[in-house]
This record gives structure tokens, C-alpha cells and sequence, in this order.
């Protein structure tokens, strides 16, 4: 399988390489009047408006937002799982790598449901996440 590592703050997590349709650079989003914390905007990429989400927010984390001002090269990951497509602003794409089933570590008891196992890279925990537990979490 091959997964996308990024880091936020100071954790790093990866998501399945199949569900990323791309990597850009930080985009200017328009905010949406009354919208979910999380979603900090919409964008324009090549035509096409997508949501812009805080993926920090997003997983109920609840640190600092981001805003444009302490937006990293190569944050806006654009995601199609399913039926979505949406972005969302990141700290930093560290790679892509390739890696067996058998190297993700399922928790036993896992702190939040959209953390679908961990995994080992370096010195790091890395945690990987189910987008389409994340999305319907969300949801409503």
C-alpha cells in the first residue's frame, strides 16, 4: 500500500495514496458565512470549488486554527474518497512511501475512531487515517 505522510503540529500521520488526487501549494480560500469550524473556506483550483477544511479541526484536535499566515509549502491536499472531494490545509507533505499491510499496528483501543492503526517511521508514531470514518464523524 502506499500512503502519504504529513505532519501537523507536532504529530504525523499518514492517508491512504488512492484517496489523494493531488498536492499543491497553499490556496486563498473565501470564507462561507456560518459554516462548521472546520471548514475554513472554499477554493478555486482549475475551475473547480472545493472545500477548504482544517484537517486539525477536522479530527477534533482542537489546536490553533490555521490561516493564511502560517500556511507551509505543500499543505492543500486535494482528497477524493468516495462521492467527496475536498481540501485540506496541512503543515507539511513529508513523502510518499510504500509499505506492507502487515507493518500497521491496529490499537487496541483506539483514542479517536478515525485512527485507523499506527505505524513506525523513524523515531515517529505515525497515525493512519480512515477518511470515510473521518467524513461520516463529521457529518450532520
Amino acid at each position: 500500500m502506499q500512503l502519504v505522510i504529513f505532519s501537523l503540529k507536532d504529530k504525523v500521520y499518514a492517508i491512504r495514496s488512492s484517496e489523494v488526487e493531488e498536492i499543491t501549494d497553499p490556496q486563498k480560500w473565501t470564507d462561507v458565512p456560518q459554516s462548521p469550524a472546520w471548514l475554513l473556506g472554499l477554493i478555486n483550483l482549475r475551475g473547480n470549488v472545493i472545500s477548504l477544511i482544517d484537517f486539525d479541526k477536522f479530527l477534533n484536535n482542537h489546536q490553533n486554527p490555521i490561516n493564511e499566515e502560517n500556511l507551509c509549502y505543500n499543505n492543500t491536499v486535494i482528497i477524493n474518497s468516495g462521492n467527496r472531494k475536498v481540501a485540506f490545509a496541512l503543515g507539511k507533505v513529508e513523502e510518499v512511501i510504500d509499505i506492507e499491510d502487515d507493518h500497521i499496528q491496529l490499537a487496541e483501543e483506539q483514542v479517536n475512531d478515525a485512527i485507523e492503526g499506527v505505524l513506525f517511521r523513524d523515531d515517529q508514531i505515525v497515525n493512519l487515517i480512515n477518511l470515510p470514518t473521518l467524513f461520516s464523524k463529521n457529518e450532520g
